[in-house]
């Protein structure tokens, strides 16, 4: 994703902006797949429904349900890798369809897990030494999604070039994992009170039933925020890539200007 040519780092109202586009623009290709990693995050909920127990860890589970929700962990997670590959193809102007990019965001589910346990152990590591450098990785590091993505390198790889982007942006970063935050805390607020004034229009419907309505409504409109966080991280990393590029200029240099290529 290239956002507009410049001699300046990309800031976060420009980042955001981008993000929004590329959201809109995306949303018809990318809707059907969150609404179904809508549907396979309410798998473990369906089967407590099924057996009559609460929704929730309180309630005694058994191995199958263990199994569901690794089972729908897996599925979401390749759902995600999916729909930014997806997004990106987009970007680029490829019009093939998603189902296109199955195997391929397949293919990368081992490493994208392997990234999020290193990426949990740095935090975690950091957390507990200084308390400030988990958060500085923390932010630094939703940045090595996207770049592991690309397919070009591998988890370490990945880290360190992420990384080397976020130094001397870290703030900017910070910001957009804020408004991404902000987004989801939006987008969930905003399905559960349309829940819950369907359930009160629905007032003939049993308290169960109303409770249902709450949750299945507040699902699809939450729905929104995964193609959302999605474009906003690939804006984000192009943000980033294109900071980079000028860094490496040399000075007085233009960028798109003759000689002017990253070292």
């Amino acid at each position: 994703m290239r956002l507009q040519p410049s001699d300046q780092p990309p800031g976060v109202s420009e980042v955001l902006q981008s993000g929004a586009r590329l959201f809109k623009d995306s949303l018809p290709r990318c809707l059907p797949l969150a609404l179904l990693a809508v549907v396979v995050g309410q798998l473990p909920s369906a089967y407590d429904a099924l057996r009559g127990e609460a929704a929730t860890l309180a309630s005694p589970k058994d191995a199958a349900w263990w199994a569901i929700v690794v089972a729908s962990g897996l599925v979401n997670l390749w759902l995600w890798n999916l729909l930014m590959l997806v997004q990106r193809a987009f970007v680029r102007g490829d019009a093939t369809a998603p189902r296109a990019f199955a195997v391929e965001a397949l293919r990368r589910l081992l490493p994208v897990l392997g990234l999020l346990a290193c990426s949990l152990a740095l935090i975690g590591l950091g957390l507990v030494l200084l308390v400030l450098p988990g958060i500085y990785l923390l932010v630094a590091l939703c940045a090595a999604y996207p770049v592991l993505l690309e397919g070009r390198l591998s988890v370490p790889g990945a880290i360190d070039h992420a990384l080397q982007l976020v130094r001397g942006h870290w703030w900017r970063s910070a910001g957009v994992l804020a408004a991404a935050l902000f987004a989801i805390l939006i987008f969930y607020s905003a399905g559960h009170l349309c829940g819950i004034m369907l359930a009160r229009l629905a007032s003939t419907a049993t308290v169960v039933g109303q409770q249902g309505l709450v949750s299945v409504v507040s699902a699809l409109v939450g729905c929104l925020f995964m193609p959302f966080v999605t474009a906003l991280g690939q804006a984000h990393h192009a943000a980033l890539e294109q900071s980079l590029a000028l860094s490496r200029l040399p000075p007085g240099a233009l960028p798109g200007a003759p000689g002017a290529a990253a070292r």
